[in-house]
Parts: C-alpha cells; sequence; structure tokens
C-alpha cells in the first residue's frame, strides 16, 4: 500500500501528461503495464484516503493526470463506483461540489482542455445515476455537510 496517496507529487497533470511526450503509447507491453499498475494502485488508495489528509491533491487532479496519459478514464469511474467507502464519497463530494463539472457552462480548463474526450467521460459519470446513489447511499450513514451539498448540487433527493 502507499504510505502518502499525494507521492510528494503536487500537481499530477503535469508528471503524467509527461508519458504522452516519450509516446508512452509505443513502449513494451510490459512497461505500459507497469504504468497502468501503478495508476490503479495509486488511485485505489488514493480513493480509500480520508480527503483531509490528502493535501493539496485531489481526485481532480488526480483524474486529470491519469486522463493526461489514459485515452479511456472508464476504468478508474469504474473502480469509484465500486468503492463503497465514506472517503470515497467524501473525494466523490468535494469533486461534485468543488470542480465545474456538472455545471450548465461547464468547459474543460488547463490540463483538461487538452483532453476533452477524457472530462467528458467525467462529466457524464458525474451526472448519471450511479454517482447519486453512492452519495445518498452514504450521507444515509454518515453526517457529513460536504456529502449533503454534493447531494444538493446533483439535486439528489
Amino acid at each position: 500500500m502507499l504510505a502518502d496517496p499525494t507521492l510528494e507529487m503536487h500537481d499530477p497533470p503535469i508528471v503524467f501528461n509527461k508519458l504522452r511526450f516519450g509516446h508512452w503509447e509505443n513502449w513494451p507491453a510490459e512497461e505500459q503495464d507497469a504504468i497502468r499498475r501503478y495508476f490503479l494502485a495509486a488511485w485505489k488508495e488514493f480513493l480509500q484516503t480520508n480527503p483531509e489528509d490528502c493535501g493539496l491533491t485531489d481526485a481532480d487532479a488526480w483524474l486529470c493526470g491519469i486522463a493526461q496519459a489514459e485515452e479511456d478514464v472508464q476504468p478508474y469511474l469504474a473502480i469509484w463506483e465500486d468503492n463503497k467507502s465514506v472517503e470515497a464519497a467524501r473525494q466523490l463530494s468535494i469533486l461534485v461540489v468543488e470542480h465545474s463539472f456538472i455545471q450548465d457552462d461547464a468547459r474543460p480548463e488547463n490540463f483538461w482542455a487538452k483532453r476533452k474526450n477524457q472530462w467528458a467521460q467525467v462529466r457524464a459519470w458525474l451526472q448519471g445515476g450511479a454517482v447519486r446513489q453512492i452519495l445518498k447511499s452514504v450521507a444515509a450513514i454518515n453526517r457529513d455537510d460536504r456529502l449533503k451539498l454534493a447531494m444538493q448540487v446533483l439535486r439528489v433527493n
């Protein structure tokens, strides 16, 4: 397990963007697999971490970083969807409340602007029923103001 979900990394998009410059999609399969195993392990550990222990790195930074290298972020969203922990729901609530994915006029900015398809995947996922169900089920057993606010933002009954 990773001891520090930030891995002393304060800006995953900058770090992981270098993989595209290195044309990692042309690397040997075992090297690509090693990168993906790292992404998956770090992502799973991150989702299990209390947001208050993550420093300046949040789910948006991790997803955006991974999206710099990966063409498809759906596997990472599926892992999040399957994670029923309070910490993962808190991470989700931060993404909903503090980032612009679900605003009517939302547009990808910064590093996301270079990865519009991946940004659109996250946006569509956040607007779907699975996210609402996650927040609803965790909020039913855990009183957390940020969860409640995320539910209000998504108009969850």
